[in-house]
């Protein structure tokens, strides 16, 4: 027999692009700051000015690349997580 894992979903929230990384802070009294970087990656069309979403895998000459480092803290009380400005 194999060791099970729960995991609780405390909330979630949409970062605007896809969530690449999230990492808890491991320093004790910050526990409930986490750090979520994102990245989109858009593809130039051929003879005109627009963007679209582009795979991963699509060549990335020409293109252009969208994202962020968003900090946030969990507030426990609320059940939910604030957006920390920085």
């Amino acid at each position: 027999m194999g060791t099970e894992t729960c995991a609780e979903t405390l909330c979630s929230l949409d970062t605007g692009f896809h969530a690449d990384t999230v990492e808890w802070c491991p320093v004790e009294s910050f526990h409930d700051y986490l750090v979520c970087g994102t990245y989109q990656l858009l593809e130039k069309n051929n003879g005109d000015n627009e963007s679209t979403p582009c795979p991963e895998e699509c060549s990335s000459t020409g293109n252009e690349r969208l994202g962020n480092v968003q900090l946030y803290c969990l507030d426990n009380t609320l059940g939910r997580f604030v957006n920390e400005l920085c």
